[in-house]
């Protein structure tokens, strides 16, 4: 069973009752509180087996991306199920803030106005990938990646540095709308992991090419060899051709199966299960900004990140 599956089933045990509903299959009966956000149905199946899916068109796929998922979640974050951690003791500072941001990033256009410095609630979604390369074995790294839901682009965080600020209390401040659903936010954190992950994926391809090379190699020497004994014995008085033939076209069957068989055994393949989930959220000191671009009129904010201590400009949509 992956962690997605413990998730689910925590969660549902909590609103409902699970049970088993055959190999790799949960059965779940849904609480009154939250049919609504699984289509008002009593009862559902599911599986992180594609699979298993296949087999059983009544069960659904328990995975990242899928709609699922993203209906557990939004039952989650709807009972309060799900992990929120808010960071404090930031040392938000007023002042230059317009100015410290343009140090760190490129306004992206011309300034006509500014308005008032405040601090504002962000809010982020901290993803934590399980990624696995399966081949000849099978290798498995966790990778982390947050992204801001108000500007939808990838946190730069020190992780360490979030256990020194993490509460279980919010701060009052102002918050603004999100610009991004958390299945949107997902699918940034899925490229981003893996492209943080593919120099692993493709080290790991070029040494299994180098091995399943070396092998199949090995492969047609030991046929070649069988073939050419059998070639040399039709010069034998006596011979019989037919039969040789024979065991000549079976040892070339025999070797295009071994050859498949290594092909097989070497290919790469990578899995990604999303292991944790966690919104966290903390206040940065903000500047509405009026921005010309070109002829055209846009709207932004220019941010100080207290966490990094870093600025950044973004534009609303």
């Amino acid at each position: 069973m992956s962690r997605l599956d413990d998730l689910a089933r925590g969660f549902f045990e909590s609103v409902g009752m699970v049970d088993s509903g055959g190999y790799r299959v949960t059965e779940v009966l849904l609480g009154d509180g939250v049919k609504g956000f699984f289509g008002g149905r009593d009862f559902l199946r599911f599986t992180s087996s594609v699979e298993v899916a296949r087999e059983n068109p009544d069960v659904e796929v328990l995975a990242y991306g899928s709609s699922l998922l993203q209906s557990l979640t939004d039952a989650a974050l709807a009972s309060g199920a799900a992990s929120h951690f808010y960071l404090q003791g930031l040392h938000l500072t007023a002042g230059r803030t317009l100015q410290k941001v343009a140090q760190h990033a490129r306004i992206p256009g011309h300034i006509l106005a500014t308005g008032q410095e405040e601090a504002y609630l962000h809010h982020h979604c901290a993803f934590r990938f399980k990624m696995a390369l399966v081949a000849d074995g099978r290798e498995e790294a966790l990778q982390d990646t947050a992204v801001d839901l108000h500007s939808g682009w990838i946190t730069r965080w020190e992780w360490s540095a979030l256990s020194l600020h993490a509460s279980g209390e919010a701060e009052v401040y102002p918050e603004t709308p999100v610009s991004l659903s958390l299945m949107e936010a997902g699918h940034v954190a899925l490229e981003a992991a893996q492209r943080s992950f593919a120099p692993a994926a493709q080290a790991k391809q070029l040494a299994l090419r180098s091995v399943a090379s070396e092998e199949k190699g090995q492969v047609e020497r030991h046929y070649q060899a069988i073939i050419e004994r059998l070639e040399a014995g039709k010069g034998r008085k006596g011979a019989n051709l037919d039969r040789i033939e024979d065991k000549v076209r079976g040892a070339l069957l025999d070797k295009q199966r071994r050859l498949d068989d290594v092909e097989r055994r070497y290919q790469l393949a990578t899995e990604v299960t999303l292991a944790q989930l966690a919104l966290v959220s903390y206040p940065k000191v903000t500047v509405p900004l009026l921005l010309l671009q070109g002829k055209q009129e846009r709207t932004g904010v220019a941010v100080w990140d207290p966490l990094v201590h870093q600025g950044y400009c973004y534009l609303l949509k």
